[in-house]
């Protein structure tokens, strides 16, 4: 019967990482919902295409609202998984020493 490991430490390192795109993406939705260009502010002559650039702004805020909640989604199943494994690990190596020690 084979063995499988996994490199717990390496997991929650990819798991800080989603962390760490999910912070970034946060930051560009907190600065892009800060910017206000609409149909008034662009003048009667481009009030059209002012609210249509407002509109794309609301789209992309909330395309990278949701690639935020999926970045975080994932960090913290890698962290679980992680946890989870390290814990199963744990208890193997306990019952075998335990085996080992009869």
């Amino acid at each position: 019967m084979g063995e499988t490991s996994i490199d717990v430490p390496g997991v929650r390192g990819v798991a800080g990482e989603f962390d760490n795109l999910a912070g970034e993406l946060q930051k560009a939705i907190e600065q892009l919902r800060g910017l206000s260009f609409a149909g008034a502010s662009a003048g009667r002559w481009h009030t059209a295409k002012g609210d249509q650039v407002s509109a794309g702004l609301r789209e992309v805020v909330t395309h990278l609202e949701d690639w935020h909640r999926t970045n975080t989604a994932i960090a913290e199943q890698l962290r679980v998984t992680a946890q989870r494994y390290a814990d199963l690990e744990a208890k193997n190596k306990a019952r075998m020493a335990a085996a080992d020690g009869r």
